[in-house]
Parts: structure tokens; C-alpha cells; sequence
């Protein structure tokens, strides 16, 4: 699989360059030979950047979102119950003010030079707060979050957020000035600071939704504790603990035969095992959950037609460094070179979908390449299962070539 950017021509959509790069790539399946594994996998997908960028998290940025907005209001709510009850207990000294002549613009003026000050500080102490916790948070983040550097307080989201603080304050204070001015002065001042039963009745709704948006966020929030329970629980099919990886990019143009790539791999491998403390190294052309890969359509015997898996071609000590079982037969050693029988594995999810309870080894599988002969294996070995690109999908099982015979594409 390759990755290409291109620029959209001004007017054009990702509809429309959808619709003629899957006409280019049936154009160009049609050119090669029918029915061989690669015309059945060449395809197409295109999207935009930033939706390829967040496709991993968007879902979950979403239900973020939207615990955050319901976060804010539950706020509002408990704030306006909090200033509801004051409010309600300073009708009687507007009413006072009231019989002695006072409009309710004075009165409103008096009640919100009292609370908006308030209110103000309120909002910007929790700006204050919430950007002292973005720099705390950020360093523990993981590593593959898209962008995760340009993640910072964003002004329009905090404008919003303490506007709606704000306003809460602003209506909320307003209401006891509005009672009154509804009200006539002596019943006010007879009614004394008990509260009205208008503002019990708002009051207790407010409490009431305010009770269910909270019981809808621990139901949330409970439903995402399991998830991520249950995700802990999966099996990724290697062990994670203690692994450390970087990138090596050997360039063609001092390397130029596949032998001397091979032959550097080698090199590197046996360099890095003999610093102290490494137990084993490896190499692979893909990492799990890399977000990148290479896959495609392979042929096994007695299998008919092609079956969709993801390709690999690494070192022999791979499988020991990355803690992936051998389930039958053998792994890649050092007699598996380039003028040796080409062998290859695969894993335990490929040798039940083709083979069922069957010994696979023996048997062979052959991958369509786009210049030249089929490259073809013989099975040593099955080993374990791997989840490649998350712990929640697992749509292909993994057939192994050693990289001695079979050089991986940078």
C-alpha cells in the first residue's frame, strides 16, 4: 500500500477525485493479468488530510466533546440553583428599595455590580486553571496522537465557556429583580425573605436536570471504564513490555541489490544485539499499530482465490524480540538466504481460515508481484496471530518472507 498527497484544483471536491481515481485503478486492473492476486487488490481511497490525520481518534474526540458540553451545562445549572437561592433571599430588600422609590433598573444595576464581578473572576480563574492543566496533561499523551503538539487553550472555546458562565450569572441574578418588579411592594415586604414558590418550582427543575445530566455522565463515563477494560484484555498477539524501536531507512543508492540491502540488515541487527542489555533484535518492513501497511491479495494451495493479508518480510530473531509464540514448526534462521529455497510463515489466523485443522506446512502461498515472476514460499512454520492496526478491529491474518529473500519496500 502507498501513501500519495495531492492538491485539490480549485472547485474540485474529494467526491469527485474519489470517483476518478476508482475509474484510473479499475483502468489499470483491467491492464493486468485476470484473475492474479494483484488485479484483485489494486484499489483506491481517498479522503482528506485533516480527516485522514484524526481518523483513529475522531470518534472518540466526538464523545469528548460532547461530555465536555454536557459537563458545561451541569454547570450552569448548579450555578444558577446557587444564585437562584441568593437571589431569592434578597427579594425582600428590593422590594424595601422598591417602596422607597427605587426603579428596577437601579435594582438590577445594584444585584449585578454584585454578582458579575464575581462571576468574572470565577471565569477566568478556571481559564487559568485549565491552562495550567493542558501543560501538565500534554507530556502524558501517547506518542501517535495526531498533532498532539498543537493541542493548546484555544480562545474561541474558552470565549464560549465563559460566556455561558456569564450569562448563567447574568440571568440568574436578573430573575429576583424581574419577580419583584411582577410584584406588588407590600406583598413583597409581608412575604418577608421567605421564598417565593415561583423560584422553588424553577429551583427544583434545575436540580432535577442537573441530578440527570450527572447520572448520564457516570452511566458515560462507566460505559468507557469497561470499554477500556475490555480492551486491556485483548490479546495483541506480542508482548509490548520492555520493547524499544526506531526507524532505519537504508538508502538504495548506496545499497543498490536486494543482497546488499539483505546484507546490511544483517549488519545492523548483529550490531545493536551486542550492546549490553538487549536481549534480541529484529527487523520488520511494518510495525503493529505503525498506522502504516502493506497488504495484499495471496494465493494458497487448494484455496482458490486470493485471500487478503498483510505482508511482512523480516529477521529471524523478529519473532523472539517482539514475544510472537511459534505455534508449529520453525521460525527464519541464518540458512534461509538468497540462493536458499524461499520459505515463509504464517500466522494462526490464515492457517485456520485456509487450512482448518490441517498441518500447512509443506504447502505453499504466492503473492502477484507488479514486475516479474509470482513470488512464492514454502510453509515452515505458523505463528502466533497479530493485531495490526488496533486492538479493536482485526481484519487480516500475516504471511512472513525472510528478508534475505525477499527485501522490504522502503
Amino acid at each position: 500500500a502507498y501513501l500519495a498527497i495531492a492538491r485539490l484544483r480549485p472547485g474540485a471536491t474529494v467526491t469527485a477525485a474519489s470517483g476518478e481515481f476508482a475509474v484510473r485503478m479499475k483502468a489499470m486492473a483491467t491492464k493486468t493479468a485476470a484473475g492474479s492476486a494483484q488485479s484483485d487488490d489494486l484499489g483506491s481511497q481517498v479522503e482528506a488530510f485533516a480527516a485522514s490525520e484524526t481518523r483513529l481518534f475522531r470518534n472518540q474526540l466526538y464523545g469528548l466533546m460532547g461530555a465536555t458540553a454536557v459537563l458545561v451545562l451541569a454547570g450552569c445549572m448548579n450555578l444558577a440553583v446557587m444564585l437562584i437561592a441568593r437571589g431569592a433571599s434578597r427579594e425582600h430588600a428590593i422590594a424595601v428599595r422598591k417602596a422607597m422609590g427605587a426603579s428596577s433598573i437601579h435594582a438590577a444595576r445594584l444585584v449585578l455590580g454584585e454578582v458579575m464581578p464575581l462571576g468574572v473572576m470565577g471565569g477566568a480563574g478556571g481559564i487559568v486553571v485549565c491552562w495550567w492543566m493542558l501543560r501538565a496533561v500534554r507530556p502524558l499523551l501517547p506518542p501517535g496522537l495526531p498533532r498532539s503538539e498543537q493541542i493548546a487553550l484555544d480562545l474561541a472555546v474558552a470565549g464560549v465557556a465563559l460566556g455561558a458562565g456569564l450569562l448563567t450569572v447574568f440571568l440568574a441574578s436578573l430573575l429576583p429583580v424581574v419577580h419583584a418588579a411582577r410584584t406588588e411592594a407590600s406583598g413583597a415586604l409581608r412575604s418577608g425573605s421567605r421564598t417565593v414558590a415561583g423560584h422553588g418550582r424553577l429551583r427544583d427543575g434545575l436540580v432535577v436536570s442537573q441530578i440527570a445530566l450527572a447520572i448520564l455522565l457516570t452511566w458515560a463515563g462507566s460505559l468507557v471504564a469497561r470499554s477500556l477494560v475490555e480492551i486491556n484484555r485483548v490479546d495483541p498477539g506480542f508482548q509490548p513490555g520492555g520493547v524499544l524501536t526506531l526507524t532505519v531507512r537504508i538508502l538504495r543508492a548506496k545499497y543498490g541489490t536486494d543482497a546488499q540491502v539483505a546484507a546490511q540488515w544483517e549488519r545492523l541487527c548483529e550490531a545493536v544485539a551486542k550492546i549490553q542489555g538487549v536481549a534480541s533484535v529484529g527487523a520488520v518492513n511494518r510495525l503493529p499499530f505503525s498506522g502504516l501497511a502493506q497488504h495484499g491479495g495471496v494465493e494458497f494451495d487448494g484455496a482458490g482465490r486470493p485471500r487478503p493479508a498483510d505482508l511482512r518480510s523480516v529477521t529471524p530473531d523478529y519473532f523472539a524480540a517482539m514475544g510472537i509464540p511459534v505455534v508449529l514448526g520453525r521460525v527464519f534462521d541464518a540458512t534461509d538466504r538468497g540462493d536458499s529455497p524461499r520459505v515463509g510463515l504464517i500466522d494462526s489466523k490464515l492457517a485456520r481460515e485456509v487450512y482448518g485443522g490441517a498441518d500447512p506446512r509443506g504447502k505453499q502461498f504466492c503473492r502477484a508481484a507488479a514486475a516479474g515472476p509470482r513470488e512464492c514460499a514454502t510453509i515452515v512454520g505458523v505463528v502466533g496471530h497479530v493485531r495490526h492496526e488496533s486492538l479493536e478491529s482485526d481484519p487480516r491474518g500475516q504471511v512472513y518472507w525472510p528478508v534475505a529473500q525477499r527485501v522490504p519496500e522502503s
